[in-house]
């Protein structure tokens, strides 16, 4: 199953390339995740994908990738 999740108010995940405990915050992003694994990540426009079977409005809502494994 593939869902996007669009317009994500405000979105913190992990600096993996950072220093340790460092977080990056980024605001009006959409991901879309391919059988339950963050395939890409979309700054700007909301992008056309296709292949969603669920789309999530997550415009008022804080997304946080990254953070559990």
């Amino acid at each position: 199953m593939n869902t996007l999740i669009k317009n994500i108010s405000n979105l913190y995940t992990p600096n993996l390339e950072g220093k340790y405990g460092e977080v990056i915050h980024m605001s009006d992003i959409s991901i879309f995740i391919k059988d339950g694994i963050i395939e890409k990540i979309f700054s700007g426009p909301n992008p056309s994908i296709d292949q969603a079977d669920i789309i999530i409005d997550a415009s008022a809502y804080t997304v946080l990738p990254g953070f559990v494994d």
